[in-house]
């Protein structure tokens, strides 16, 4: 049996790699400095609308910089007493399908 890291379903690669980019933190990639997000110094913030605006802005800037496959066509924040959870709306941009992830 083979092991691969490699993903060859386009929708899971780009799922795959959206996830890789929220959680990875910018500057811990040596070599792609500018890699990640800085979408985990927003999270342990109390929601306010400034830090939901944070939240949007800085997962739409990271997608649009490294995850050319998807175009975003929503961000939305669901929130409760215990988490936030995050949907992000994409259309695939070889086949137009329309995909929902949560983060």
């Amino acid at each position: 049996m083979t092991c691969s890291l490699v993903e060859n379903d386009v929708i899971k690669s780009i799922i795959q790699n959206i996830k890789i980019i929220l959680n990875t933190p910018k500057g811990s990639d040596i070599h792609r400095p500018d890699f990640g997000s800085d979408l985990w110094l927003l999270l342990d913030q109390p929601i306010t609308s400034i830090i939901e605006g944070q939240i949007y802005s800085e997962i739409y800037q990271s997608l649009q910089d490294f995850e050319p496959r998807a175009n975003i066509l929503s961000i939305s924040l669901i929130k409760n007493s215990i988490n936030t959870k995050i949907s992000i709306q994409l259309q695939i941009k070889d086949t137009s399908e329309v995909i929902n992830i949560w983060i």
